[in-house]
């Protein structure tokens, strides 16, 4: 953007034509990394304003199939902090974690960078680690009700969502989408994984 002027960008249109509109260039490089990668295949969202045929303009998040695995752990204070620091010290980078408890217990959820530096770490503290599985790493440029039309898309292809945690870092989200294993390939599809 120069000067507050908009760019313009392709975007790809609710029937999968391509419109132009303006926007932001920070969001132009996203759209045109996204119609070299998926063309109209990606999950779609409605922004302001339409195009003038009077269809939706729409934009794409980017979708892409992700290895999770768990283990339980004594729910007591530090034993996140232990955990997560023998990671550090093998140098595992994770995209993700969740903890919570499970019963008397904790589960913690390590989606990380490297399935084999994971696997690695946890033999070397004797770790039980459970995994992997699989689920969708959903990121984009956040907006209201993304999460809401994300479950809306899996729920009309029947898919059932296991579990989903959803964050907004600035002006960006992030959904992690644990699935069903017989669910993961239609859901890919479904959302246009990368």
């Amino acid at each position: 953007m120069s000067n507050g002027v908009p760019q313009a960008a392709a975007l790809v249109g609710s029937r999968g034509e391509f419109d132009t509109v303006h926007m932001p260039a920070g969001h132009c490089r996203v759209v045109a990394d996204h119609l070299r990668g998926v063309g109209s295949a990606g999950i779609a969202y409605r922004r302001n304003g339409t195009h003038r045929q009077g269809q939706e303009v729409v934009m794409a998040e980017t979708v892409r199939q992700v290895e999770y695995f768990y283990m339980e752990v004594p729910n007591k204070v530090g034993e996140g902090a232990k955990i997560l620091q023998a990671l550090k010290d093998a140098g595992v980078n994770l995209i993700a974690f969740s903890g919570f408890p499970s019963g008397r217990r904790a589960q913690l959820d390590f989606f990380p960078e490297d399935s084999a530096a994971l696997k690695s770490a946890a033999k070397a503290n004797r770790w039980k680690l459970v995994g992997p599985k699989r689920g969708l790493l959903v990121e984009g440029d956040d907006r209201l009700s993304v999460v809401a039309e994300l479950f809306g898309r899996l729920a009309d292809g029947k898919i059932n969502v296991v579990a989903l945690d959803a964050v907004r870092v600035g002006e960006r989200f992030g959904a992690l989408c644990r699935l069903e294993p017989r669910d993961v390939k239609k859901a890919a599809k479904l959302l246009g994984a990368v």
